[in-house]
């Protein structure tokens, strides 16, 4: 039977290569040595590099260290596309819970008021960073009828949606 040891090596950076030699000793004093081991720790950037949108302004300007943005968007603005790209390319990313590909596009509807979208960053050691725009889309400023009709009779004049005085006969 062979007596196995496994040893726990900490303290080792992320994203870089170690070499390991093996040598081996037996109960005599012999020593054997075995071939290098390379191996690579996993990435724990969870960063983005660039997170962009196509109308309004992200406030504050974007830097990886910052996670909370706001913007405001008229109210014509009913969808907006965030453009989020990763710091390392092993990470995974999602918007809104839908699983994207770095630096592409999402487009996300926009409903009057306040929209909150997540972008979360996911590195390959499975540390997560999310990323929060909450996007203000401004009510209607349009307060006109489309239509006006009455159940019995006729409306002078003809509706418009500029008139504001009608009279029913």
């Amino acid at each position: 039977s062979k007596d196995i040891a496994t040893f726990n090596i900490t303290g080792l950076s992320p994203s870089t290569t170690y070499y390991f030699n093996v040598i081996v000793k037996d109960a005599a004093g012999n020593k054997n040595a075995y071939t290098t081991k390379q191996v690579k720790t996993l990435s724990n950037n969870a960063n983005l590099s660039n997170l962009t949108i196509s109308s309004g302004t992200l406030l504050p300007a974007f830097s990886s260290g910052v996670t909370s943005y706001k913007s405001t968007v008229p109210n014509e603005v009913s969808s907006i596309k965030i453009t989020p790209t990763v710091a390392d390319s092993l990470s995974n990313l999602t918007v809104n819970g839908a699983r994207v590909a770095s630096g592409v596009g999402s487009n996300i509807p926009l409903n009057v008021g306040s929209n909150i979208i997540a972008t979360i960053v996911e590195a390959q050691d499975g540390t997560k960073k999310t990323y929060t725009i909450t996007v203000t889309r401004a009510a209607s400023s349009n307060a006109d009828l489309s239509n006006l009709s009455l159940s019995t009779g006729t409306l002078t004049p003809t509706f418009a949606s500029g008139t504001l005085s009608y009279t029913a006969s």
